[in-house]
């Protein structure tokens, strides 16, 4: 009689398991395929980036084309502003989670403005500086393949 409860307490366990699989990859579906779980990505990972990021609208999927319009960034004495962003990736980020691919990038409406240089500097003042962002630092490889570009 004792093999009755364990079968029954590893039938549980594994049961138990079984869902906690299913809804991890069902999290992961809608992070990535629904609209809303690319908002929900895009707000989150505002908290990892140095700065100050503002996101406006967005629109479509991490695995579709996402596009994004209103983006705002500040950093340090550098503020950039882009009317839109839209990107499409590669669905093998699903299966190599070391190499994004971006098959297409686009920019339309890019603004960067520095801080305006102090009274009474001189015209030989060093050009701005573009703020160091450690891409290296980043747990994947991002590879763009086409890139366009407007303003």
């Amino acid at each position: 009689m004792s093999e009755r409860p364990r079968f029954r307490r590893l039938r549980r366990i594994a049961v138990a398991l079984l869902l906690l699989i299913v809804a991890l990859m069902l999290t992961v579906a809608w992070l990535v395929a629904t609209p809303s779980g690319a908002r929900f990505a895009l707000a989150r990972a505002q908290g990892f980036v140095p700065g100050t990021l503002s996101i406006g609208r967005v629109d479509g999927t991490l695995l579709g084309t996402l596009e994004i319009t209103g983006l705002d960034y500040a950093y340090d004495d550098t503020r950039m502003a882009v009317g839109r962003l839209a990107l499409q990736v590669a669905p093998g980020v699903l299966i190599n989670f070391r190499r994004l691919t971006v098959r297409t990038l686009q920019l339309d409406g890019v603004t960067v403005r520095y801080a305006a240089a102090a009274p009474g500097a001189s015209a030989d003042a060093a050009p701005p500086v573009v703020p160091d962002i450690a891409l290296s630092a980043l747990p994947v490889a991002i590879e763009v393949e086409r890139f366009e570009g407007t303003d």
